[in-house]
């Protein structure tokens, strides 16, 4: 099984995709990305995270299939650690869709537990919060989590673009809207958790910031993190300062 390391330094698919240029080409890709993953993890458990399972749940059929930098908008692929392994060969799949696939960094999710974790902190979390959903996007179903799972994610995965704050108040609206957020009590683990992430001098988040800042560098395309001779230096460090 791959290390934790290893799964938070992979977590973008490393291709470079032709930009989708349709929503019907859009969906039939990511039905595609659908039915391979479904495959490959072998009734493990797996969810559809991030903007597309947000647009699935308010049921915005005009959502859009490129980002703000007019490339094909990714998909994230949150796995349950029962096919965390599985993480490579989903990344390495053909498709047009880039996929943000990982064992997440602060989330891991087995078949009878879910922790929030950074580091040194470990929150445990009720498995309930993570029950798998069925939702639809065009005519392409796949699962995803519950609508105020999803907002709590979006709210600790690290820094919000401008965007991400109007994505992220429409969807609030929403989840109000619908009456959800009478259960914002169960995900007070949630704020804990970020309260004490962002307020803890920790090494964890340094080495993090690094490796952003690192991946978006030119120098990363020369010598990527995966690099025979980098790799287990960099997975040494990390071990010894964090996990």
């Amino acid at each position: 099984m791959l290390s934790r390391a290893e799964l938070a330094l992979q977590t973008k698919q490393e291709v470079y995709c032709p930009v989708i240029t349709s929503r019907v080409q859009y969906l039939k890709q990511l039905g595609s990305v659908v039915s391979n993953i479904t495959e490959i993890t072998g009734g493990n458990k797996w969810w559809v995270i991030g903007g597309i399972a947000r647009d699935a749940i308010i049921g915005n059929r005009n959502f859009s299939f490129v980002d703000c930098y007019n490339q094909t908008r990714d998909t994230d692929i949150l796995l349950s650690t029962g096919c965390a392994a599985k993480a490579p060969e989903i990344r390495s799949l053909k498709t047009q869709i880039p996929l943000g696939v990982r064992f997440h960094n602060f989330i891991e999710v087995s078949a009878s537990e879910a922790t929030l974790c950074f580091g040194r902190i470990k929150k445990p979390v009720s498995p309930d919060l993570f029950d798998t959903q069925i939702v639809q996007l065009g005519d392409v179903p796949f699962p995803t989590l519950p609508a105020l799972t999803l907002q709590h994610i979006y709210l600790i995965d690290g820094k919000m673009r401008p965007k991400d704050f109007q994505n992220c108040f429409t969807f609030s609206r929403y989840i109000f809207e619908m009456g959800l957020s009478k259960d914002e009590e169960k995900y007070r683990v949630f704020h804990n958790f970020l309260r004490e992430r962002d307020t803890q001098f920790n090494f964890t988040k340094i080495l993090m910031n690094m490796v952003r800042k690192y991946r978006n560098s030119p120098l990363h395309s020369l010598l990527p993190f995966t690099h025979p001779k980098l790799y287990p230096l960099v997975e040494c460090v990390w071990h010894r300062l964090s996990f």
